[in-house]
């Protein structure tokens, strides 16, 4: 465990989207979900993101999206895979 916590400490792609399509679809130039635990709140009652991390993932989805991706967080398996199928089927 010790090993994996360093590995993604020093990761350089920290903060970018878990799964990603490199495939376009319609309009994007591809698909990046950060995938959250089921249930996993990403906002405060305010409407504030919960964390830094959160908060520093959403501006990369922000960028992504600027640049012509399809980018979005996915809470849970339902959320990730309607997204994946919305994105191949353009909507």
């Amino acid at each position: 465990i010790g090993q994996a916590i360093k590995h993604k400490a020093m990761r350089s792609n920290r903060g970018m989207p878990d799964f990603r399509i490199f495939y376009p679809s319609f309009k994007y130039k591809g698909l990046f979900i950060e995938l959250k635990k089921e249930a996993e709140k990403i906002k405060k009652r305010n409407g504030d993101w919960k964390d830094i991390h959160i908060e520093e993932q959403a501006h990369i989805i922000d960028t992504l999206s600027l640049l012509g991706y399809k980018a979005c967080f996915a809470v849970g398996l339902g959320e990730a895979v309607k997204a994946v199928d919305d994105y191949m089927s353009g909507r």
